[in-house]
């Protein structure tokens, strides 16, 4: 009977995940996130000028409104056959989305997961309100994500394979490929090959295999080099100066608090199953003093006007910073509660693989904290991406093997709660 009450509960969990994906997509002029403004102003409208005319389309980039590179366009310009109208190129974004879940699901059961466990984590992004959103107005990150964790199955391939030197090489080059692909669609993933080459080397793989990665890339960039000549820099400068006023180093710092709340958001489930199955005085040592050093040290830079900046958000910021303008925390102090919490998080995760989780977590702090405005949809679903598929190498991930229900069930209540949240919010 107990058996069949957990099986009943999983399967209620993807049916439910599968029904808001559908409902919220027929609906999804309510969708909380920014694409359909992203979609009418511009999104839809440069697929059509690729299509009509792909060297002034590419000639004038700056011109089009967008800061990402222009391989989304080109996609879904010239190898979607759905592009031409706004209803059908929105369903193959719909069905993109699915395919990312689809890909997601095929990582799991890489690790080993049943395809009940595998079916059932991997249908909690359905839930997320920016990457169904994402998904639901055809934006860049829609296609990104399911390059990324496309690259995240041949990663996880790699692993296992590297004994098999054909097999290595195959996957190898399919990595290149696929991570290649979505630093076309979105520059900000470059951490994520930076971090492959790196992770070659921890791993000890062969010098012949590492130099046949630095090959791939290479061969890889080519195209990329073109088009840093044709612009004559990393962006058409020349027709916009998006990038160079909105993504600047001074932004890392800055960033580095937002981001390490949105670690805390997104893994705040994990840690709570942490705490109830770890000894006490465990938890204290490893987790709440790291937390009370880390707020004291937030409290201290703020006396000394170092986070002023926090109080002047306008765009981005997250959950976090648009909770504590609504309860008027002029010393965002929830904020910098929820930041101590987050970077605790990530300490006890660095500590398990100090080289390979402190290179990635350096990475993505790195290169996402560049943009001015950083949005939480950013990271969602990045940082599920990260945790739940061992690219974090951490025995945490044990809670995700051990209590999937568990995981499953809090995971899924919070994510569709916060979705309907957004959505009262937004409208």
């Amino acid at each position: 009977m107990i058996f069949q009450k957990k099986i009943k509960a999983e399967y209620l969990i993807i049916f439910f995940a599968f029904l808001s994906y559908l409902i919220a997509f027929y609906f999804k002029e309510y969708s909380p996130s920014g694409s359909k403004e992203d979609f009418y102003g511009f999104v839809f409208r440069n697929i059509q000028i690729f299509k009509n005319d792909f060297f002034y389309a590419l000639k004038n980039y700056g011109k089009l409104g967008d800061a990402n590179y222009p391989f989304f366009y080109i996609f879904h310009a010239y190898f979607n056959p759905l592009s031409s109208s706004p209803a059908s190129y929105l369903f193959s974004t719909f069905v993109i989305g699915l395919l990312t879940f689809a890909v997601f699901f095929l990582c799991f059961k890489n690790l080993k997961f049943t395809n009940l466990n595998a079916l059932l984590l991997s249908s909690l992004i359905l839930y997320l309100p920016w990457f169904s959103g994402r998904a639901y107005w055809g934006t860049a990150s829609n296609l990104a994500w399911f390059f990324f964790v496309s690259s995240i199955y041949y990663f996880i391939k790699i692993s296992q394979e590297k004994k098999i030197i054909n097999n290595l090489n195959l996957y190898s080059l399919l990595f290149c490929i696929t991570s290649s692909i979505t630093l076309y669609v979105k520059p900000i993933f470059i951490f994520f090959p930076i971090f492959y080459l790196l992770n070659n080397f921890y791993e000890k793989y062969s010098f012949k295999t590492q130099l046949l990665n630095v090959f791939f890339y290479i061969f890889l960039a080519i195209p990329g080099i073109f088009l840093i000549i044709f612009w004559g820099g990393i962006y058409d400068h020349s027709n916009s100066n998006v990038v160079q006023e909105y993504h600047t180093f001074k932004n890392i710092f800055k960033n580095s608090i937002i981001i390490s709340t949105y670690f805390f958001f997104y893994l705040w489930p994990i840690f709570l199953i942490y705490f109830f199955k770890t000894e006490s005085s465990v938890v204290f040592k490893e987790f709440i003093l790291r937390a009370i050093y880390c707020l004291l040290f937030l409290i201290f830079l703020s006396f000394l006007n170092l986070l002023d900046y926090l109080n002047y958000y306008t765009y981005g910021g997250g959950f976090f910073v648009k909770l504590s303008y609504l309860f008027n925390d002029k010393n965002n102090f929830l904020v910098l509660l929820a930041a101590s919490l987050g970077f605790s998080f990530l300490f006890i995760i660095i500590k398990d693989n100090i080289k390979k989780n402190l290179s990635l977590l350096l990475l993505t702090f790195f290169f996402f904290g560049f943009p001015k405005n950083l949005f939480q949809d950013y990271f969602e679903p990045l940082i599920l991406f990260l945790f739940f598929l061992k690219i974090l190498d951490t025995r945490l991930f044990d809670i995700i093997r051990k209590k999937t229900l568990s995981v499953s069930i809090i995971y899924s209540l919070f994510f569709a709660s916060y979705h309907f949240l957004l959505i009262v919010i937004r409208n």
